[in-house]
Order: C-alpha cells, then structure tokens, then sequence
C-alpha cells in the first residue's frame, strides 16, 4: 500500500513539473513573439539603382509595435519593397541598390547606401565616413546596431555588435583630447552629434594639412 501512494505522487510530481515547463515555453513563445511580430507602414522614398535607374516610390518598411513611428531599419537592409500607385509591390535587392532615401515618421532626412550586400545608414561622408549597420538579433528580432568609421587614412574603426555609440566614437577620435570631451559631456551621443564631433575632427585634418 505503502509503495503505490508513493509512485502516485511521483506521478502527481511529474505532471505538474511537465505542465509548469508547458507554461513556462508558451509563456516564453508569447513574449519573443511579441517582440519579433512588427506592423507595416508605408513612407515615399527616392531609390537610386546601381545601373543608374531612379525610383520614386512609396516603400514598405516594419516599425515598432508599440509605437508605429519607430522604424524597424533592420526591414529594408537586404531588400527593399516598393509599392506602386496600384497597390502592387516589388522587391529590389541591396546588391542593385546605390542610394536609398526618405524621411522617416519623426522627420529625420535618412539616407541609406549599399555595400554590395546589405544596406546601412549613412550618418557622415567627406573625407571621413561614418555608417551605421542594423541587424536583427536572432533570439528575440530586436534590432541590433553595429557602427563602422573610416578615418582620413581609409582605416576602418568597427564597433563590435551591442558597443555603444560613445565608446566607438571615442576610440575613433580619441588622439583629440577636445573632442572625447565633447563626446563625454554631451547627454546622449545621437547623429547630430556624431557628425558635430567629425566634422571638427575633419577641419582639424585640413588646418593640419594647410600648415604642414
């Protein structure tokens, strides 16, 4: 008698273990799905192909769920859909891309350029370069920036994945003491100031240049 009451609540003990892991990997499904399912939107866009084509089209991009001005830019790296006055759509490769351009729902000008491959933001172009790359994390689809500066030699300062902006842009600039400064005392290091900081890191350059 003794023996059966025991493997009954073994039994009992294991049920309920597997329905709290049940719980446990559906609960777990709902919560990444949430993150990872995004609702569309459409925006005008200027698309400069490779072959020298222009296309001024709406575009079909993801944006947040939670709020639908939150662009999803990892949505439009490895292609780009477009949709015509008839409601059709067609998909355009990074790889037949040269410039992409719109202004998002906040208002900000954006300007995306290819690499051959995937498509990343353009924050600054000169003698310097700085470009953003947005990618989705593959755990939860939450969006994943990698930034990549060129100095004025061609040297490529690449930020490794989840590295914050201000840690990159300090070590790109850091042989200029007023601009880590700069970097350091500014609230949130945004794209306004990325460009401020290279912008006096390139007239730098050039004062150095005409002296010497």
């Amino acid at each position: 008698m003794y023996r059966v009451q025991t493997s009954c609540e073994q039994s009992v003990k294991t049920i309920k273990k597997i329905t709290t892991m049940k719980f446990i990997h559906i609960f777990f499904l709902l919560i990444t799905g949430s993150v990872c399912i995004s609702q569309t939107r459409e925006i005008s866009a200027e698309i400069i192909k490779v072959n020298g084509d222009t296309i001024k089209s709406n575009i079909r991009v993801e944006v947040n769920i939670f709020n639908k001005n939150l662009l999803k830019e990892q949505s439009i790296t490895k292609a780009v859909k477009i949709v015509d006055t008839s409601g059709n759509k067609t998909k355009i490769s990074a790889k037949d891309i040269k410039k992409l351009t719109f202004t998002d729902f906040n208002d900000s000008k954006r300007i995306f350029v290819s690499d051959g491959k995937s498509m990343r933001e353009m924050i600054y172009e000169n003698i310097l370069k700085c470009y953003i790359y947005y990618t989705a994390n593959p755990y939860d689809g939450s969006k994943v920036v990698q930034m990549e500066f060129y100095d004025e030699d061609g040297k490529r300062v690449t930020s490794p994945p989840f590295t914050t902006s201000t840690r990159t842009l300090k070590k790109a600039v850091k042989e200029k003491p007023e601009l880590v400064e700069i970097i350091e005392k500014a609230p949130v290091v945004n794209n306004e100031i990325i460009r401020l900081v290279l912008k006096k890191y390139e007239d730098d350059y050039l004062m150095s240049k005409k002296t010497n």
